[in-house]
């Protein structure tokens, strides 16, 4: 059995279902660190969380939908998971599916990916890992 990190970022968006998607999480996987943080420069974190795997031009697409106001705050979840014999990231994506269709219709002005932001690889998480070590950048 091998063990895993993820990230999952849940935008201010869902700020008001936090707890429950956080509940929403925990009965899948150990939430090994949870933190809620202000965001000031949103715009600039979602770009350069989607810049991963050359996806910036949708990062700017998805920011420039999310940033409405000057006050953001988001719940940073980082996990632990078993990958099991296929070692891949399978958990956390039907997961991150199974919340958006939950919470869509409880987000106002919803669109694919507003409501949270999860790695689908080692890779992801390591760029990701990296974001959240530095996350005052963007506060």
């Amino acid at each position: 059995m091998k063990i895993q990190n993820a990230y999952f970022i849940i935008w201010n968006t869902s700020k008001n279902n936090f707890s429950k998607i956080y509940n929403d999480i925990e009965k899948k996987m150990i939430v090994k660190n949870k933190r809620i943080t202000k965001i000031k420069k949103y715009f600039d974190l979602i770009c350069e969380l989607y810049a991963f795997n050359n996806q910036r031009e949708l990062g700017v697409y998805k920011a420039t939908r999310m940033c409405d106001n000057s006050e953001y705050e988001i719940m940073i979840l980082e996990v632990e998971f078993n990958i099991g014999e296929i070692g891949n990231f399978s958990l956390v994506k039907h997961l991150k599916n199974d919340i958006r269709k939950i919470y869509k219709s409880k987000t106002n002005n919803y669109f694919h990916d507003n409501i949270i932001h999860g790695t689908d690889s080692l890779e992801e998480y390591n760029h990701v890992k990296n974001i959240v070590n530095n996350i005052s950048k963007y506060q």
